[in-house]
C-alpha cells in the first residue's frame, strides 16, 4: 500500500489550511470536514517551515480526544496507516509526513498532560470544539486556554506561527463569538496579530451522505437554537423560555450595515428607569419607520447616572449633535411615579428636566403591550419592516431574539403570561412602550398624511427643547 497521502480540500478548507493569519477559524456543522482540513493544515505548516514541527492539539477532556479526536484523525489516514503512530494512551501522535509532525494533545480534565504544555512552545496549537454542545456534558475550553495557547505558539517564533479553532457554532452568549467571529481580522493595537474566519457551508463536504444531514435535520427540527447551529452552521442564541417576540426575524428586522443618524428627522429616546435603566435611540423617517441605531444601559445604576454618564455625552458627540429637530422621549408609565423619599421626584421628572421636553407613558397593561409589539413586528411601511435595527445595537437584538421570556416548565409550557424580570428585559420593555406609542395601532401609513404630520411635528418642535 502506498505510503502517499492525498489531501483533497475543498475550496473553504484550502483557504484555511494556506492561510497567512495566525489566528484561524474555521466554523461549521458537523461533519462538514472541520477535523479533516485542521489536519491538513498541520502538515501544510511543516512543509511552510521547511522543517519538523511541533503542534499541540487541545480538547476539552483526554475522553472525547479519545472518542472524537483520535477516530476522526484515524479515519483521514485510514489508507496509509503507517503514516501515524499514537503514543502514551493517544496522548502524543506522529505524523510522518516530510517534514515530520509531532503532535502532543491534551485535555484540560488531565493535570500531568497540562504541566507539560506549560514547559513546551509550539510551532501550531489547534484548539479543538471550545464551545459545548447542548446535549453534551462537556464543558467546551475557556477563553484562558485560548490566551494562553496565543502566547505559547508565537514564542517558538517559527516562521510560519499558527493557531487555530475548529467549532461547530456556538452559542452567542459564549466567549467565541465575540472574541474569534465579532473581533476585526487585525488587531488596531497589535497589527501582527492577524484573523481570519472561514465558514463551511452546509452540504459542502460531498462525502457526507445526505442521510446524515436529514438526520441532523429531523433531530433538531424543534429546537431553532439547536437547529441553527448544527444544521445551518449558524451561531444562535440560546433560548430560556418562550420567545416573547418569535414575530421578530434577523434576517428582515436587522439591517446588514451600519446605520448612523440622518439630519432633519424626528429622534427617540425610548425609556426603562430605576434599577436597571435603559435608553434605545434611534429615528423616525419621512415614511414613519423606527429605525433603532443605539442602545444605552446601566446596570445597577439609576436614570440620573444612565443620562449623566452616557446619555448627555451621546447627545453632544459629532454622531448625534444637532442631528434632530425634535426628540420624543417615551417610556414605561410607572416612571411617572414619585420617589417615596422625594414626592416631586420621578424618573420621568428627572428625563424631563435633564434633557427638556416631555416625558410620555407607554399603556398602561402588559396585553396591550404585547399586541402592540406584536401588531409593530409584522408591520410593514412601502414594503419595508415598520421597526428596523443597525447592526451596531446588540441588547435589543439579544431579547428580540429569545433572551426576553417567558417562564417555562420542564416540558417547554409556559408558566406565566408577563415576561421574566431580568436585565435584558429593561431594555426589552422600553422598546415595548416606545414602539406602542410611536406606532399605535391607528398609524397613518400614507405618505401625503405623514409629510403633513411631519410638518405639524416641525411646529409642535417650537414648545419642546431640543435636548442634550
Amino acid at each position: 500500500m502506498s505510503n502517499k497521502l492525498d489531501l483533497y480540500l475543498s475550496a473553504t478548507q484550502s483557504a484555511y489550511a494556506h492561510s497567512d493569519a495566525l489566528i484561524n477559524v474555521i466554523i461549521g456543522p458537523a461533519g462538514e470536514g472541520k477535523t479533516y482540513a485542521s489536519v491538513g493544515a498541520m502538515i501544510i505548516s511543516a512543509q511552510r517551515n521547511k522543517r519538523p514541527v511541533l503542534w499541540a492539539v487541545i480538547r476539552d477532556t483526554h475522553t472525547n480526544i479519545k472518542r472524537s479526536t483520535v477516530r476522526s484523525i484515524n479515519k483521514i489516514f485510514r489508507k496509509t496507516p503507517s503514516l501515524v503512530a499514537w503514543r502514551d494512551d493517544y496522548r502524543q501522535l506522529a505524523i510522518h509526513c516530510n517534514p515530520k509532525v509531532e503532535v502532543d494533545l491534551f485535555g484540560i480534565d488531565d493535570p500531568g498532560a497540562l504541566n507539560r504544555l506549560q514547559g513546551t512552545e509550539y510551532d501550531g496549537i489547534w484548539l479543538e470544539e471550545p464551545a459545548a454542545m447542548l446535549e453534551r456534558a462537556n464543558s467546551g475550553l475557556s477563553e484562558e486556554v485560548f490566551n494562553d495557547a496565543l502566547l505559547r505558539c508565537v514564542r517558538a517564533q517559527a516562521e510560519f506561527s499558527r493557531l487555530q479553532v475548529s467549532m461547530n457554532p456556538a452559542d452567542e452568549e459564549h466567549w467565541t463569538f465575540p472574541r474569534l467571529v465579532e473581533a476585526p481580522d487585525v488587531d488596531p493595537e497589535n497589527p501582527l496579530i492577524t484573523k481570519k474566519v472561514f465558514w463551511i457551508q452546509p452540504g459542502e463536504n460531498i462525502h457526507l451522505k445526505e442521510t446524515a444531514r436529514q438526520a441532523a435535520r429531523s433531530a433538531y427540527k424543534n429546537d431553532p437554537a439547536a437547529y441553527e447551529r448544527y444544521v445551518l452552521g449558524k451561531f444562535a442564541a440560546v433560548y430560556r423560555g418562550e420567545r416573547v417576540t418569535p414575530e421578530y426575524n434577523q434576517e428582515w428586522h436587522r439591517s446588514p450595515d451600519p446605520i448612523i443618524p440622518a439630519p432633519g428627522l424626528v429622534g427617540f429616546r425610548f425609556w426603562d428607569g430605576w434599577h436597571n435603566p435603559a435608553c434605545l435611540i434611534g429615528q423616525r423617517t419621512k415614511l414613519g419607520r423606527l429605525i433603532h441605531i443605539d442602545t444605552l444601559f446601566l446596570p445597577g445604576g439609576d436614570i440620573g447616572s444612565l443620562i449623566d454618564r452616557m446619555v448627555l455625552p451621546l447627545m453632544e458627540s459629532p454622531r448625534w449633535k444637532d442631528k434632530c429637530f425634535e426628540w420624543r422621549d417615551i417610556g414605561d408609565r410607572t416612571m411617572l411615579i414619585p420617589d417615596q423619599s422625594r414626592k416631586q421626584h420621578s424618573a420621568a421628572k428627572v428625563i424631563e428636566e435633564k434633557l427638556g421636553g416631555r416625558f410620555e407613558p407607554g399603556p398602561s397593561k402588559w396585553p396591550i403591550l404585547k399586541l402592540g409589539i406584536k401588531r409593530v413586528l409584522n408591520m410593514n411601511i412601502q414594503g419595508m419592516p415598520a421597526y428596523y435595527l443597525s447592526p451596531t445595537e446588540k441588547l435589543l437584538h439579544k431579547g428580540l431574539k429569545g433572551a426576553w421570556h417567558y417562564k417555562t416548565d420542564n416540558s417547554g409550557k409556559a408558566v406565566s403570561n408577563i415576561p421574566e424580570k431580568d436585565e435584558i428585559s429593561h431594555v426589552c420593555e422600553a422598546w415595548a412602550n416606545g414602539v406602542c406609542v410611536m406606532l399605535p395601532a391607528n398609524v397613518v401609513q400614507d405618505v401625503g398624511s405623514l409629510r403633513q404630520a411631519a410638518g405639524r411635528a416641525k411646529k409642535r418642535a417650537q414648545t419642546y427643547a431640543v435636548g442634550g
